[in-house]
């Protein structure tokens, strides 16, 4: 906490020391229960954790002095690893509601995640994504959103950016969600995004998108005559998913990953194709 001097000091230091076993991926300042002060919503993530209690999300109430304390009660089970959330009162009852974008399914990638929607009651959090979430619950690997009004209606947007997808924009329609993404001409924008921020950069009364995308300082190329491909498949049989990113060159698609790597993951692949010194096995 900033001090009058503008130094700093720490505050709640014992409450974040209780929780210091989950791996942070992202957070929230926010009013949740209307006190007028800034709560903090905190999302838990680590890939390789074995028990799902460590994608627990907290929540942290102020007390208006900048000291927080730990709910428990206020939040449903979550067993899903997510990395951005925004606030949003989406059945405008006064209170924010929670958007939570799904970032990726452990040991399980790509396959799409959950993306969630806790409905705020009075301080307690209910996860209505069957209900609400629509188009966006299975939208992508998601890495950012944000809410915003882009076409000055008076309803504001969602705008959601991540891997493997396009940006994409959904709307309320009859209290779901619903991909718009093509009225905004977005449909093709597929790519491996990170970040969004939105400004009115040319100073003309609308909402213009910064998003970060991977970038042309690796060896990941794409175009639309030349995509960029991943696969996906329990391609072995031996009970886990085996993900193949993979190139185009001169109108054919290759493997990214080199012939000796790809065989010692997938040892099936040793009945097609010889290595130097060996003698393919009979399929």
């Amino acid at each position: 906490m900033q001090t009058a001097t503008g130094a700093f000091r720490s505050t709640s230091a014992s409450v974040f020391e209780n929780d210091k076993i989950y791996e942070d991926h992202g957070s929230l300042f926010f009013d949740v229960d209307g006190d007028r002060d800034l709560d903090l919503f905190v999302l838990s993530g680590g890939a390789d954790a074995t028990n799902e209690l460590a994608w627990q999300c907290r929540l942290y109430l102020n007390d208006g002095k900048g000291n927080f304390s730990k709910s428990n009660d206020r939040l449903p089970a979550f067993k899903d690893l997510s990395l951005r959330v925004v606030a949003h009162d989406y059945d405008d009852d006064g209170d924010s509601d929670l958007f939570i974008g799904g970032r990726l399914v452990p040991k399980n990638w790509p396959l799409t995640p959950r993306s969630a929607v806790l409905r705020n009651d009075k301080g307690r959090f209910v996860d209505v994504t069957a209900q609400v979430a629509g188009a966006f619950e299975r939208c992508g690997m998601v890495t950012d959103l944000q809410w915003n009004d882009l076409d000055a209606d008076g309803q504001k947007e969602l705008i959601v950016v991540g891997e493997w997808m396009p940006v994409s924009v959904f709307k309320f329609k009859n209290m779901r969600l619903e991909n718009v993404t093509e009225q905004y001409g977005l449909a093709k924008t597929n790519g491996l995004w990170n970040r969004l921020a939105l400004a009115d950069l040319d100073k003309d009364g609308d909402m213009d998108l910064v998003t970060g995308n991977l970038g042309l300082n690796t060896r990941f190329t794409a175009s639309p005559e030349a995509p960029f491909y991943c696969y996906a498949k329990d391609f072995d049989n031996n009970g886990t998913l085996d993900p193949i990113v993979a190139y185009s060159e001169a109108g054919k698609i290759y493997p990214l990953m080199q012939k000796e790597v790809l065989v010692k993951q997938m040892p099936v692949l040793k009945r097609s194709f010889s290595i130097p010194g060996t003698t393919p096995r009979p399929p």
